[in-house]
């Protein structure tokens, strides 16, 4: 994801809540990434790296959670 993507995340989150400053939500939309660096590593997520562009594979555990909630939905 951009940069300006996160930023944009948190001034959503900071029309929302106003009594909270903005650099906590700065802060942890930027986490959400480095999390993801940290699945990477892990093995918890997959990618594919081609020569334009990076490719998210999903996993069977993210198959599995999109699967059990689409059937508790009706």
């Amino acid at each position: 994801m951009y940069a300006i993507t996160h930023a944009s995340t948190a001034l959503i989150l900071k029309q929302r809540f106003r009594v909270r400053p903005l650099w906590p939500l700065l802060v942890s939309v930027q986490a959400i990434e480095l999390l993801w660096v940290v699945f990477v590593y892990s093995g918890i997520e997959h990618v594919r790296y081609t020569a334009d562009a990076v490719h998210l594979d999903f996993t069977w555990l993210a198959v599995w959670y999109f699967a059990s909630r689409r059937s508790s939905l009706g």
